[in-house]
């Protein structure tokens, strides 16, 4: 009987060691399913963060391409709608003289009509040095008169102004005949 009791004592012993052995494996199996799982939410967040982070990034990229889409609308809509910026020649009842293109028109009060470009200065005062040349010259009192028989204006000086990037451009004509003017 003691053998048997001690065979049974054995094998409870061996039971409980394989029982912990097996409540080890099981806490082991949980503990790394736990860190398995833990990782995958990790990763999960910092995927969910970037996928912000991309989407916040996308959404400033969408905002500032519309303003930009809007501000450069706008100046073309102003440019386009300005009487001289596409065209060559500035025509009104009183005047029609010859510009180049890219020309925007500023003021024109009866006696000057004023431009603003962002052409070179010297190409400015070509221009109208070349335009001029095409008209009929008058000397009167010491004055030198440009008379444009076709549209009937007199153009008697022509200023170029440079500003830092613009220039301005002041046309001074009248719709006198340089006969007249002279009186």
């Amino acid at each position: 009987m003691n053998k048997s009791k001690e065979e049974n004592v054995k094998k409870a012993k061996a039971i409980r060691r394989n029982n912990d052995q097996m409540k080890k494996a099981k806490k082991k199996e949980r503990k790394e399913a736990l860190i398995k799982e833990n990782k995958v939410k990790k990763e999960y967040k910092q995927l969910s963060e970037g996928n912000e982070q991309r989407v916040i990034r996308k959404r400033r990229i969408l905002l500032v391409e519309s303003v930009l889409l809007i501000v450069i609308s706008a100046i073309l809509i102003s440019l386009i709608c300005n009487k001289t910026f596409f065209r060559e020649e500035y025509k009104t009842e009183n005047v029609d003289i010859s510009i180049p293109l890219l020309y925007y028109f500023v003021e024109d009060d009866g006696k000057v009509i004023t431009f603003k470009t962002l052409r070179k200065s010297a190409y400015d005062k070509e221009y109208f040095n070349s335009y001029l040349e095409n008209l009929s010259v008058y000397n009167c009192n010491n004055e030198i008169f440009y008379y444009d028989e076709d549209s009937s204006t007199t153009i008697y000086g022509v200023d170029v102004e440079k500003d830092f990037a613009l220039k301005t451009i002041s046309v001074y004509y009248s719709n006198e005949t340089p006969a007249n003017l002279c009186k």
